[in-house]
């Protein structure tokens, strides 16, 4: 009889384990996520709808430490992303991960690792983060700065998004080393003497 006991107790005890164990992957599966998943191409998800756009809180300050990021959103809900961190002091873009395939949380996972509480992750528009990205590109590569590899890839999502649409300055460089104003308007005059090849 001691023996049926003992089995039965075995049997009650494996039972509690395995309630444990998948109580214990639930919990797993609720931990932040960023972009380790994906599986769609990202010349597929170029194509999607833009999603909202986030800027570093600090985008605005000259020689700023920025993390940006674009997505795209499917209609059956799936996401692409590309996220960049950038020096706009003087390196420019300095690391960028894009994947395709993603999950709202695999977004927010990404949102809430980018973000402290004295630099938050911002909703800003399109236009803006391409601006941004693409001024920081350019000012990286003018001091002898390398693009990360996943650069290229990032770029695809934004399409035809144009920087150029956005009203915002980007204020590369520092004090000492400001960036070079943007040249100056070209007046009729001189528009039409290019045109005339004058």
């Amino acid at each position: 009889m001691s023996k049926k006991r003992e089995h039965r107790q075995a049997k009650k005890a494996e039972r509690s384990r395995k309630k444990r164990d998948r109580a214990r992957q639930s919990r797993g599966s609720r931990r932040v996520v960023g972009l380790n998943t994906g599986s769609a191409s990202l010349d597929e998800a170029s194509s999607w709808p833009v999603g909202e756009c986030y800027l570093s809180s600090n985008w605005h300050e000259r020689g700023a430490e920025v993390h940006a990021g674009f997505t795209r959103i499917h209609a059956d809900g799936r996401r692409a992303a590309a996220f960049f961190e950038i020096d706009l002091a003087k390196k420019g873009v300095v690391g960028c991960v894009a994947k395709a395939g993603l999950s709202d949380a695999n977004i927010q996972g990404e949102l809430v690792r980018r973000s402290s509480d004295e630099r938050p992750m911002l909703v800003m528009e399109p236009e803006l983060v391409v601006k941004l990205v693409e001024a920081a590109a350019a000012w990286g590569a003018s001091h002898g700065g390398s693009l990360p590899p996943a650069y290229a890839n990032g770029l695809k999502l934004f399409g035809s998004v144009k920087g150029a649409d956005s009203p915002h300055e980007i204020r590369c460089g520092t004090e000492e080393d400001p960036a070079p104003p943007p040249p100056a308007a070209e007046g009729m005059f001189s528009a039409f003497k290019r045109r005339l090849g004058l």
